[in-house]
């Protein structure tokens, strides 16, 4: 007996309840030769519509991004895992190419390192190098090392390997310390056939971004250099799952313990405000 659900879990940290049922109905039309669920972790109950779908998970938790995706990863029920973000728009066929790349290719450690765009605009193949970047060019990442932000990869081995080490607070430095491990596991990182989705944020110090600029400048970047500088000791590659719990149940970055908010807008009253004052570049929808 097969002992996974699905063929693939994907998982948010997400807040965005507004785009979920939008990114929910593309990502039915980017995977339909495979089964996924769409497993989300974050403080705010989802749309109704979501709650009726019986390929829908949701984990209620104010914690920190790192804290939640870890949390996905221990709920999902597919053989693979793709972590992605909850402001993005799945392109039509896109995890069928990639899921098929990685049933081609794949071993149990490699990954498919899912592309995508970024305000509508394409990322180079040299920018998914981890030394095309200078803050990543530090002396215990290698040259030939590669990133991805959005990877696909097996839950087995995830789990096996720690998932994510939340001392990081948000995916963007976490995920990096993720694929280096698989990478000094032996584990090679394909890119996807095309782009897998459209995500965009909000940019800068605007809107619901603010904390994601603070902490890669006060924690995660710091704690980055500290892992991989030159005095460091050698990463381990495995690091205990549940490391998760030895972080706040709160994160005070986005939220005030004695004013826990019930919904997005009770966060963000401006939302409207923030998108109407960005370029168009970065404008998704209207909420």
């Amino acid at each position: 007996m097969n002992k996974y659900k699905y063929d693939l879990s994907v998982l948010i940290s997400g807040i965005r309840t507004h785009n979920w049922q939008e990114l929910y109905t593309s990502l039915k039309g980017a995977c339909t030769k495979y089964t996924f669920e769409l497993v989300i972790v974050g403080p705010f109950e989802p749309p109704e519509s979501l709650k009726n779908e019986d390929n829908f998970k949701f984990i209620r938790d104010y914690g920190r991004p790192s804290r939640c995706a870890q949390q996905a990863l221990l709920a999902c029920e597919g053989r693979l895992l793709y972590n992605t973000v909850d402001d993005c728009n799945f392109l039509k066929n896109s995890l069928d190419l990639a899921l098929d790349l990685y049933e081609s290719t794949c071993t149990r450690k490699d990954l498919i390192n899912g592309r995508y765009f970024e305000g509508g605009d394409e990322m180079p193949l040299i920018y998914w190098y981890a030394h095309h970047h200078a803050s990543l060019r530090l002396p215990k990442i290698h040259a030939n090392w590669k990133i991805a932000l959005q990877p696909i990869i097996s839950v087995d081995y995830a789990k096996e390997i720690g998932g994510w080490d939340c001392r990081y607070e948000y995916a963007n430095a976490g995920q990096h310390d993720f694929i280096f491990r698989v990478q000094m596991d032996g584990g090679k990182v394909y890119d996807s056939p095309i782009e897998i989705c459209n995500s965009d944020h909000m940019p800068s110090y605007t809107g619901d971004h603010e904390p994601i600029e603070k902490l890669w400048e006060e924690n995660d970047w710091p704690l980055l250099q500290q892992m991989y500088g030159n005095e460091s000791p050698e990463r381990s590659i495995k690091i205990d799952i549940d490391n998760w719990k030895q972080t706040p149940i709160i994160w005070p970055r986005r939220f005030d313990p004695n004013n826990l908010p019930d919904k997005y807008t009770d966060l963000y009253p401006n939302v409207s405000h923030y998108l109407d004052n960005v370029s168009p570049r970065w404008r998704r929808r209207t909420l």
